[in-house]
């Protein structure tokens, strides 16, 4: 068995390894706010998301060698991926909030609330994880 260590000596390898990733969570708060501020429905730009998060995922595990082990690359990822379905929920959600109920102003403000949460999570996974993993290794 042989071992590859990776000099993480600046953030360029994370930027090119979650590039796609940043893409896909824009691309995710974006169908949100048009959902929650023009009351379409965009659920259907969903799946772009999931396949540039899925492609990043394939770029990102071959530009590292395979270390057998789950690493930042994966939780990244898995989170980028958690955040989507969490961002295509709420729209279904607003939606049917819309649809059923036809309460607007409720649905604009679970809109917005979800928007800041999803906002805060993805902050919180793709920048302060990986940030952190780089002061800390």
């Amino acid at each position: 068995m042989t071992q590859m260590e990776i000099n993480r000596s600046s953030l360029g390898l994370y930027a090119k390894c979650f590039v796609a990733l940043f893409g896909t969570s824009l691309w995710v708060f974006i169908t949100m706010l048009l959902c929650t501020y023009h009351r379409v429905d965009p659920l259907s730009m969903i799946p772009a998301a999931l396949f540039g998060t899925v492609s990043n995922i394939m770029v990102g595990a071959n530009m590292l060698p395979d270390s057998l082990e789950i690493g930042l690359l994966e939780y990244v990822n898995a989170w980028g991926i958690l955040t989507i379905i969490a961002g295509a929920l709420t729209i279904i959600n607003i939606n049917r909030i819309r649809t059923k109920y036809s309460d607007n102003e409720f649905a604009a403000l679970f809109g917005r609330i979800m928007s800041f949460t999803l906002m805060f999570i993805v902050v919180l996974g793709h920048i302060l994880m990986p940030v952190s993993a780089y002061l800390a290794g």
